[in-house]
């Protein structure tokens, strides 16, 4: 499982400075490594994805293979993009983040942007995080796409804290998670074993966001609005196999509207779902029953 709630505790160790020679400006660049370690309390309470008891809470580590994005820009509006990789912790809520030749200590630079997950994807100048396309459903594939965003402060390589207090670790803004739970009957015709796609979209002065973008030459950021496609989902006769999660970020104004499609080959039926106190609930799950699905609408 992933740790996904907000980080409560952190700190930094450094090693040793090298310099190389930017080329294209003939301008000194001092790089090296530095680590970071990511502690988590997976006893908070607002921020942290529940499991499917009364309490509402998980516990999530980190696992082999996750990696931070260090987002760098300097006066000159030259940038970088730093890999931080889990090097110890997994399988804890402790996770100590890696990168050996760190441009931190650019001349120049202001404070980083730092994001979980790690993206390489490029677009038009921009840094860019999709969920637009989701798989499967299941609760582990949702770190697929979970972001966590935070502006933090170093000093020669050296992790300071993070640049205000308000801009700590935290969920992008809006995002949720819609939870379909086992046994939920969403199509009233479908008898036997069926595979559906599920399109969450929205409607009137509603949004769905399904791409977060950071600039790569200042620290502007941008989304982009569309609709989450959930695809493979089982059903056994109209009914979920399975509990099935999609992750969404959208508005959260009231009376806000937004439509569930289910589609199996030319066969859909569509349901209207309305924001509620829920939806506003940064980081939280939303916990679908069968009254947002009544009538239960057929093939």
């Amino acid at each position: 499982m992933k740790l996904i709630r907000l980080f409560l505790g952190i700190c930094c160790a450094v090693a040793v400075l090298s310099a190389c020679s930017k080329e294209d400006n003939a301008k000194v660049e001092e790089t090296g490594p530095a680590t970071i370690t990511i502690s988590t309390d997976d006893l908070a309470t607002k921020t942290v994805i529940g499991r499917d008891d009364e309490s509402g809470k998980y516990t999530h580590t980190w696992k082999d293979g996750d990696a931070l994005s260090c987002i760098i820009v300097n006066s000159s509006s030259d940038y970088y993009l730093d890999k931080f990789v889990l090097v110890s912790g997994a399988g804890t809520k402790s996770g100590t983040f890696a990168c050996s030749s760190s441009h931190i200590n650019a001349s120049g630079y202001t404070y980083p942007i730092i994001i979980y997950p790690y993206t390489e994807e490029e677009s038009s100048g921009w840094y860019t995080w999709s969920w637009e396309n989701q798989e499967g459903g299941s609760l582990e594939n949702l770190s697929k796409y979970i972001m966590l965003y935070a502006r933090a402060s170093f000093e020669d390589r050296v992790f300071k804290g993070w640049f205000t207090p308000s801009e700590k670790p935290s969920f992008i803004a809006d995002s949720y998670f819609l939870k379909f739970p086992e046994g939920l009957q969403i199509v009233g015709n479908a008898s036997g074993n069926h595979t559906v796609d599920l399109t969450f979209s929205a409607s009137g002065s509603s949004y769905v966001r399904i791409r977060q973008q950071y600039s790569k030459t200042s620290y502007s950021s941008n989304s982009v609005n569309g609709s989450i496609k959930l695809t493979g989902v089982a059903l056994v006769d109209g009914k979920l196999a399975k509990d099935t999660y999609m992750y969404v970020k959208t508005n959260t104004n009231p009376g806000s509207t937004y439509t569930l499609e289910v589609k199996e080959g030319s066969n859909s039926v569509s349901y209207t779902l309305t924001s509620g106190s829920s939806y506003k609930s940064t980081g939280r799950m939303y916990k679908l029953n069968q009254s947002n699905f009544t009538p239960v609408q057929n093939f």
